[in-house]
């Protein structure tokens, strides 16, 4: 009965300690620096500051992301390294998807965001 009760905890423990499916994360805000846009694996990386480090992120552009140029509607061949965006992403099994990028206007006297 003792061993019984043992294989009990021991197949509980193992039904509650294996991993769920990771679910997609929810959207995620980011203001970066446009590094490199490559249209043809549709792939963009951007520079942001974190603390006192900077940090390279690499992203796909799905079909259905939305990109916009100084206001209007534009494709990834449109952007370019250097103009600072705002880029909504989702984290997935696959990496990192952007979901919208958007340019924003310099500031001006062209000082820090």
């Amino acid at each position: 009965m003792k061993a019984l009760v043992m294989l009990a905890f021991v197949l509980v423990g193992a039904v509650e300690a294996s991993p769920a499916p990771r679910a997609e994360a929810d959207a995620v805000d980011l203001n970066a620096t446009i590094h490199s846009v490559d249209v043809d694996a549709k792939m963009v990386e951007v520079v942001t500051g974190i603390g006192h480090a900077l940090r390279v992120y690499a992203m796909r552009v799905g079909p259905s992301c939305q990109i916009r140029v100084e206001g209007g509607s534009a494709t990834l061949a449109q952007l370019k390294s250097g103009p600072v965006v705002h880029v909504r992403y989702r984290r997935t099994d696959a990496g990192m998807v952007a979901e919208a990028i958007e340019t924003l206007p310099p500031l001006p006297g062209g000082g820090e965001r």
